[in-house]
């Protein structure tokens, strides 16, 4: 079952030098109770398709569905589904306190007096912000400040979270405590799409994570398929003969050199660079393997570029 729906969408942007395709025909479905990771380069369109998602960017082609709703035709009934927190964008009033900002937005959301206390003092412990409830938002630190816009997001308890950069400003325990706590929130029912640059953070809890560049999907990965062949290096020591069968390998085979007797190639490609070595009579005197981390497979599919 899918809670988001996304068919064919493409959103531009009129700027100086003419129309930006921020979003180019993308078409994706985010599972029900799973956490999503949107990856990519600054730049690559993972802001505006949240901002589209959650109807704060309009829709230049093809449709978005949440929860079967119309974006397009039924915004505000899509949006109640929706708890959104964008990065960069001001989701907090800096001259209400911690319980003033809950208490307000807890209203604007229609939710109903006499259980609003009641669900603030469930959010501030959940994040840790009840000893500073009274505080004014513009006094609290930059990772505070951070825990309080995720409480004002929660604070409806939707079904849906787009969080864009939740762990933002926080330090390691608060980033680990928030992954924690979503994770708990995925296993209890809730759809979570999230972007974020701390990509150790994102391969722990991540269900699927879906790669965007140049607002075109390049890459659509599930954590499991993290653990198979084409995820995972091979590392060979190799004692080669002579000359000539080196320079073949520098040429002929997917491999790259570490060191001199060194070589690094995918698990994938094992099988056929094994009875090449063989047929040119080289020994492999060790061979080693190790998962490529989420940070190597990101570089490899859309760059260190921030574009």
């Amino acid at each position: 079952m899918y809670s988001i729906e996304i068919n064919q969408v493409t959103k531009r942007y009129k700027t100086k030098r003419g129309l930006l395709t921020a979003v180019k025909d993308v078409t994706l479905q985010i599972e029900k109770s799973k956490i999503t990771a949107l990856l990519g380069p600054n730049g690559s369109g993972k802001t505006t398709l949240i901002k589209m998602i959650c109807g704060l960017a309009s829709i230049d082609q093809g449709t978005i569905f949440v929860n079967d709703i119309d974006v397009k035709k039924k915004r505000k009934k899509a949006v109640h589904q929706i708890g959104c927190m964008l990065e960069g964008e001001r989701n907090i009033y800096y001259y209400l306190t911690v319980f003033d900002n809950l208490k307000y937005f807890g209203l604007l959301n229609l939710i109903p007096k006499q259980t609003l206390h009641h669900r603030i003092e469930q959010i501030l412990k959940l994040l840790g912000l009840e000893e500073k409830k009274k505080e004014y938002a513009a006094n609290l630190s930059r990772g505070m400040q951070q825990k309080l816009a995720l409480a004002l997001v929660l604070l409806k308890d939707p079904d849906i979270l787009l969080l864009d950069e939740p762990t933002l400003g926080l330090d390691v325990q608060s980033s680990n405590d928030i992954l924690t706590m979503l994770r708990k929130m995925a296993l209890n029912g809730k759809t979570i799409l999230l972007t974020s640059h701390q990509l150790d953070l994102v391969e722990k809890i991540s269900d699927r994570m879906i790669f965007i560049k140049n607002g075109t999907i390049i890459e659509d990965l599930q954590s499991k398929e993290k653990e198979q062949d084409n995820q995972q290096y091979v590392y060979l020591d190799l004692n080669i003969p002579n000359q000539q069968v080196l320079q073949e390998l520098e040429h002929l085979i997917y491999m790259e050199r570490e060191n001199e007797r060194i070589w690094k190639t995918t698990l994938a490609h094992l099988p056929e660079i094994l009875q090449y070595l063989k047929d040119q009579q080289v020994t492999v005197k060790n061979l080693t393997t190790q998962r490529k981390s989420l940070e190597q497979i990101f570089l490899e599919l859309v760059g260190d570029s921030n574009d």
